[in-house]
């Protein structure tokens, strides 16, 4: 057994953490009278299935949507189960009870998948969870020479094309590298070195095309958020935000943000003075546009008046 880094969670108490998570956050959605809940999740190379029921005291059977974070805890559970060169689960099936009793289960065999789609989903298994030849069966093998025949490379690049469009409706501008790798293009910045999006490319081929703009738009906000974060472009304005804009232009100065939480305000010496404005902007949240422009009026007289003293006792 590997040891953990020290102060490491060992992986075993983390795969049982995740599985108390995923069942915690399924009966955070039951409704009162849900007696038991089963959880299925079918995950192979970028393809993924899922299947949420309940049954209520009186025998209803329910379908529910998986809650985001039950997903996320499924994938890392998935993780989790790796086991060096033996790969890790195809299919986990976890129910739960209203008594707070759950069961887990793993199945390792061959799971069905959509027609033609088996090839490309356990290629895609291997690539993520590596296995020895001894450890391949022979039904995973069958797929993967027939995985060798297809070609992908129409299919990477008609994704790319949607790819760049999500990019361009999030402000950015991207350049497609074949096979699975994009270079961000930002004005004044980089130049950026490629970054591989094999796995978005290959939940694309595994998806259908009209699941394409989605996959696409989720990783062109993540993008845009993360560089936002590193103040590498633009936080486009909330009211709040828009609001102390006005505001600090009235009396003479041009703001600037660094995320969404810190303001810039320019100083004599070139340098900036920041200032936290995430109290402002949760007060100010569901007010009417003048009650926010009088106080973003007078947070902007009250900096403009410290920054002044400031300058004046020498300190900026």
């Amino acid at each position: 057994m590997t040891e953990s880094p020290q102060g490491a969670t060992p992986p075993m108490i983390r795969r049982q953490q995740t599985v108390q998570e995923i069942a915690r956050g399924l009966v955070d959605i039951m409704p009162a009278d849900w007696q038991n809940v089963i959880y299925l999740t079918r995950q192979v190379g970028g393809f993924t299935y899922e299947d949420l029921v309940a049954v209520s005291t009186d025998g209803t059977v329910r379908e529910f949507v998986p809650p985001e974070p039950v997903r996320a805890s499924a994938t890392e559970l998935k993780d989790l189960g790796e086991k060096p060169g033996a790969g890790t689960w195809l299919e986990a099936r976890i129910s739960v009870e209203v008594s707070g009793r759950f069961r887990i289960e793993y199945e390792y065999d061959e799971v069905a998948l959509p027609n033609g789609l088996a090839p490309l989903a356990y290629a895609q298994e291997m690539r993520r969870y590596p296995r020895t030849q001894e450890q391949t069966p022979g039904w995973m093998r069958a797929h993967l020479e027939q995985a060798r025949t297809f070609d992908l490379g129409p299919v990477h690049a008609d994704f790319a094309t949607v790819l760049i469009r999500a990019f361009q409706e999030e402000g950015l501008q991207i350049e497609y590298l074949p096979p699975t790798s994009v270079r961000l293009l930002l004005p004044g910045h980089g130049p950026f070195a490629p970054g591989d999006m094999v796995e978005t490319f290959e939940r694309a081929v595994v998806a259908t095309t009209d699941r394409w703009p989605r996959i696409a738009a989720g990783m062109a906000r993540l993008t845009a958020e993360n560089a936002r974060g590193q103040g590498l472009m633009a936080v486009p304005d909330d009211a709040a935000m828009a609001a102390l804009r006005r505001a600090f232009a009235g009396h003479g100065t041009r703001i600037a943000f660094h995320g969404t939480d810190t303001l810039l305000v320019p100083l004599p010496s070139g340098r900036n003075a920041t200032t936290d404005i995430t109290g402002f902007r949760a007060a100010m949240e569901g007010h009417l546009p003048e009650h926010i422009a009088y106080h973003a009026d007078v947070l902007a007289r009250e900096m403009n008046e410290q920054i002044a003293r400031a300058v004046a006792e020498g300190r900026a």
